[in-house]
Order: structure tokens, then sequence, then C-alpha cells
């Protein structure tokens, strides 16, 4: 039989190559493994409480929440981000059948997917993560009887905190506020506009011509002045603003509240600068960002890191790898000690009880807190003591409980990757920081859940 001619190069088809396209998705793919596996109802159930929380009632169309749970859940496993998530479920078979979108040509947004994230926020990321390893322990996979905890540091996506750049950002985002009110603050944009010139002029000096220590002292110092002069400009044209707070909408809207947020934050950063020029230290609870203020430094002590700038997190690692975690909101509760002891708290209310078996580092030793596991019902209360202090458990239990603690470390290491995004998340509020943090647990615990479920 004699062979076809080939067709020569660069010759059109006698038809159009069809757009769209007959895929099969594979059976064991993670994605379908998982739309499979999850108890949407149940997710959903979490979500809907969530979402009634926070809407002001009943109207408005009715959510498509079984999708945009799926969306979630693949940009927890793929770290994307909602413009490329909205591709990837326009697009990438396996993300439509996890979102259940199969059957229709619809599919959500990049807007609408940043609202829903933003309307499950902090709590709402927390309760589905706990929701996954409840599934886990529902199903077997996991086992909360025995636990480690230790705490890590969330880095967040900002500059190196100066008091020389902090000013400047204060200049920088009065008077693009100003700028945003529109004919509302013509009157406070004449008065500022000196000062705002003025702060440009210092700023470019500092960074240009200070040379010495004692030139950039002189300039820091005379741009805590005009800092200082630009928030009593804006205290004296605030109540005429005030009055028109009702009739202000849209972009004036943000922009009053982003002026009254700066007036607060500068306000409590002042002190804290004059602080550092008349003692050389570092004032407690320094302010190291205008646009997230919660965030704190946390001293670490690491080679080439000695600090990092964001957040504290617990993290509690189950026997079976699934983990849980809770960020630190306030420097009172972001030691190991606290956290030692509200680790097991939290583990007693999501599953009813204290984990029989649970071991922490030294920072988290103390008498009180050995004594107080005991008393919530931890009965191997691993602990490790300080100095001469002795174990609370036999020597064989220490062991199991010392080099499972070790297997925390790995944990953190795998959701400060790549992957997961832990790490400088792209967020603009300590909230949404802290949602993407629960986003990449959440993230972490997705994948083990498919993996178990295949497991021999």
């Amino acid at each position: 039989m004699p062979r076809a001619k080939r067709a020569a190069v660069g010759q059109l088809g006698l038809l159009p190559t069809s757009i769209k396209a007959m895929v099969e998705v594979a059976e064991d793919h993670e994605l379908v493994r998982l739309a499979r596996l999850l108890d949407w109802v149940e997710l959903e159930r979490v979500a809907a409480a969530i979402r009634k929380g926070k809407v002001k009632g009943p109207g408005g169309r009715i959510p498509h929440l079984r999708v945009m749970l799926g969306a979630m859940a693949f940009m927890a496993l793929r770290k994307r981000t909602y413009r490329e998530t909205e591709d990837q479920l326009r697009h990438y078979v396996p993300a439509r059948y996890l979102c259940d979108l199969m059957d229709t040509g619809w599919t959500p947004d990049f807007t609408t997917l940043q609202d829903f994230a933003e309307l499950m926020g902090e709590e709402g990321m927390a309760s589905l993560n706990e929701a996954i390893v409840k599934a886990a322990v529902a199903k077997g996979f996991e086992d909360p009887s025995r636990a480690v905890a230790d705490m890590t540091a969330q880095e967040a996506a900002i500059p190196h905190p100066t008091e020389v750049g902090l000013m400047g950002a204060f200049a920088r985002g009065v008077g693009k506020a100003v700028a945003g009110l529109g004919r509302a603050g013509a009157k406070l944009k004449v008065k500022v506009t000196k000062v705002l010139v003025r702060v440009k002029m210092l700023m470019r000096r500092h960074r240009l011509f200070a040379k010495t220590s004692a030139e950039r002292d002189v300039v820091t110092r005379e741009l805590l002045a005009q800092s200082e002069q630009l928030i009593g400009q804006i205290a004296k044209g605030m109540p005429a603003l005030s009055e028109t707070e009702a009739s202000l909408a849209g972009q004036q809207s943000k922009a009053w509240e982003r002026i009254k947020q700066l007036q607060e934050t500068m306000g409590a950063l002042v002190p804290q600068i004059r602080h550092w020029l008349t003692t050389g230290k570092v004032a407690a609870g320094k302010i190291i960002n205008l646009k997230l203020p919660e965030l704190y430094a946390i001293v670490r002590g690491k080679s080439g890191k000695k600090v990092e700038f964001g957040l504290k997190w617990g993290i509690v690692r189950l026997k079976n790898g699934f983990v849980l975690g809770v960020p630190a909101m306030t420097l009172e509760n972001e030691s190991d000690q606290y956290f030692a002891m509200a680790a097991v708290r939290h583990l007693k209310a999501l599953f009813g009880k204290a984990p029989v078996a649970y071991g922490y580092d030294r920072g988290g030793w103390s008498k009180q807190n050995v004594i107080d596991a005991k008393q919530m019902g931890v009965r191997d209360v691993g602990i490790a003591p300080k100095g001469r202090a002795r174990w609370a458990v036999s020597a064989a239990k220490r062991e199991v409980l010392v080099r499972e603690r070790a297997q925390v470390e790995g944990s953190i290491g795998t959701l400060k990757s790549s992957c997961y995004g832990f790490n400088k998340p792209n967020v603009r509020s300590t909230e949404m920081m802290a949602a993407a943090g629960y986003r990449a647990l959440f993230g972490f615990n997705l994948r083990k859940f498919a993996r178990a479920a295949v497991a021999p």
C-alpha cells in the first residue's frame, strides 16, 4: 500500500483547527483525587457561616461557594495570584474539575476571587484549614494523640524599616491621600504642599549628600520636625473634612480613611523616633511599617539574618504530619512560653481532648507549664527542660518526642518554600497576611490529604 504524501511545509489544512479540546482528566491526578475526597458540603457550611457573619443582609446574588472554595484550594496548592488563578480555571482542565466547572462555560474573574478571599479573611482560612485536619482525623489519616510545636517567623514583603524611610513614606502617603480627596481636600492640599516639598528635598539630601553620621543626624532631626508640622496641619484640617465625611464616596472615602490611619500611626511613631534620636536605642513595640502597623521586628539571632520583620507564628505538627498554626498578632502572645500552653488549649478545643503526648523545645519550659499541661490532660509532657531540671517523661518517650520535634522544622521549611507562599505574601493588610499564612497551611494539608488517601 503506497504511503501517503507528506503535506508541504506551511500548507494549511482544509478545515480550521478547532478551539474546543476534548480532554480526559487522569484518574490519579492530585486535583481529581481531592475533588472526590473532600467533603464539600462541610466546607461550604464553614464558608457560609463566615459569610453570614460579614455580609449586611441576605440580599444579592447567591454565591458559588463550591466553585470559590475549589479556587481557594487551587491557589493554596499552587501559589497563584488571582489573575493567574482565573486563567488556570478557564483553561486548565484539572483545575476546572476541582472547582466543579466541567459542565459550564462560566469562570469566575480575578476580582470575584479576590472579593471572596477578602471575605473569608483570616478567620475563614483558619476554619477551612481546621476542617481539613478534622476530616483527616475522621478518615484515619491523622492521629491527634501526639503533637509537637514550635514558633517561626512569617516575613512581610516590606522594605527594611528606617526612621528616614518611615517619615518619607508618611509624607508620600499624605500627598497621595490628599490628592485623592479632590475638591474636598483643596484647602488641606494648600497647607501641606510646602511641607511635602521640604520633606522631598530633605530625603534627597539624606540619600545623596549626607556623608557622615553627624550630617545624617541633622537631616533626620529636621525631617522629624517637618513630620510633626505635617501632623499638626492635618489635625487642623480634619474638623472641616469631618463635616463633609458623609458626602465622600468611592476613592474619596478611601483617601479620607487613609489620612486618618496615617495620622494615627504617625502620631504613635513620632515619640518612638524621638526616643531613638535621644537614646540611640529602639523603643519597645516600634512601628516598622505605616500600612501594616501591627507588624513587628522578630529577633532571631541567625547568621546573616539577625532580625526578621513580620509576624511570629506558632506551628503545631500532629503525629502523621498535618499541621495547625496561629499567628501572634500582638507582642504579648509571641513568646514560646505563652504558645507552648496556647497550643495545648487549641488542640483540646479542636478535638475535644488534649493530646496524650506533647513536645516543645526548651523555650517553652517552665515548671508551671509542665503542671498546666498535665492538668489539661497531657499524660507525657515532653517540654525540654532548662539548666539542670529533669525531663517530665521517661527516656524512651523523650526520644520519640525529640525525634518528632525535629520534624517540625522540616514542615516549617516546606511551608516557607516557593510552593506555598508562607513568607512575603503580596498583601496590603495584616489580616490578609495572616490569611495568606493560613492558606499556606491549607495547601500543605490538602496535599498531605491527597497523598494519605493513596498511601499503602
